[in-house]
């Protein structure tokens, strides 16, 4: 008389091995922000009409914390988002990168 221990053995093992590959892939509850660029806000140039516009700073993050901050010609300065990239007015807060 065959047995069919083979058989019945290669499927437990199977099943066991989807089973233990779905706890193994389990998604990760750490989140990753990308970076948002920061800018320093140039005051506005004098003579009509006033411009205002962004001078690059330094990568921050949206993420709620610490407000981002930069040092320009040695002064530390709050440094902002722009809502739109093509936006001239930088005016949205920003966060330290954690």
């Amino acid at each position: 008389m065959k047995t069919n221990y083979p058989k019945i053995a290669i499927q437990i093992f199977a099943i066991l091995l989807a089973i233990g590959s779905s706890f193994a892939t389990t998604a990760s509850e750490k989140k990753v922000n990308a970076p948002v660029t920061g800018y320093f806000p140039k005051f506005p140039i004098i003579g009509p009409p006033p411009i205002a516009q962004c001078m690059f700073a330094q990568l921050c993050s949206n993420t709620p914390g610490p407000i981002c901050t930069g040092v320009y010609q040695g002064i530390t300065y709050q440094v902002f988002g722009k809502a739109n990239p093509n936006d001239t007015v930088c005016q949205i807060v920003l966060f330290k990168q954690q």
